[in-house]
């Protein structure tokens, strides 16, 4: 279950995160959170698509970075091109 104290800014997911790229490239991060709170759990979508709402270059990168490292693919994704500035 989810929970926070009144003194942070924040609140603490339970239970696994997931991060994937889907066969577009966009990169989700999800959690299987079972708190009534949370309805339909947790879904975060990205891109590297500049004309896209869900534009987030840091984001992505270190997001991708992470699949990558562990040898998930993210299609149109490459290191080399994305290095940090």
């Amino acid at each position: 279950m989810a929970s926070t104290k009144d003194n942070v800014g924040y609140v603490r997911l339970e239970g696994k995160v997931d991060i994937w790229a889907d066969k577009e490239g966009q990169i989700h991060i999800t959690s299987d959170d079972s708190d009534p709170l949370i309805k339909n759990g947790f879904h975060l979508t990205i891109n590297n698509n500049e004309r896209s709402k869900l534009y987030n270059r840091n984001g992505y990168r270190q997001s991708a970075e992470i699949l990558s490292r562990y040898g998930k693919a993210v299609p149109g994704w490459t290191p080399e091109d994305h290095s940090a500035s």
